[in-house]
């Protein structure tokens, strides 16, 4: 018997290193989406400094794709929130960049709404 139940075993080694491999990819790919996120919204914050609004919100854009991938409904949320904390930012402190991302985001927003195609 103890023999059948060391053959049973056997595998589980293997099994174990898979699940430890798939464990590791896993992590690997979460750092790689953080790194992505921090290098995009530091270009967010150059692109608004330049006053290049349509290119922070490119940015935006891709930010909300990766924090919601395959949820359009969730990214246009995702936009929106930001668009009205630029809006905010603009109107409190009188930023003119950020209440010019603040009109990108709820342009493209409001031709989102109504399926205008953007080609």
């Amino acid at each position: 018997m103890c023999e059948i139940g060391r053959a049973e075993d056997a595998s589980q080694a293997f099994i174990d290193a898979l699940e430890d491999e798939n464990r590791v990819e896993r992590d690997r790919q979460e750092d790689h989406r953080r790194l992505r996120l921090r290098f995009l919204e530091e270009a967010v914050l150059y692109d608004q400094r330049a006053s290049n609004a349509d290119a922070a919100f490119g940015k935006l854009r891709q930010i909300a794709e990766i924090v919601h991938p395959d949820d359009q409904k969730a990214q246009a949320r995702y936009l929106f929130g930001r668009a009205g904390k630029y809006q905010e930012i603009g109107r409190i402190k009188g930023d003119k960049s950020a209440l010019l991302v603040a009109i990108a985001a709820f342009s493209w927003l409001a031709k989102d709404t109504v399926n205008v195609d953007r080609t």
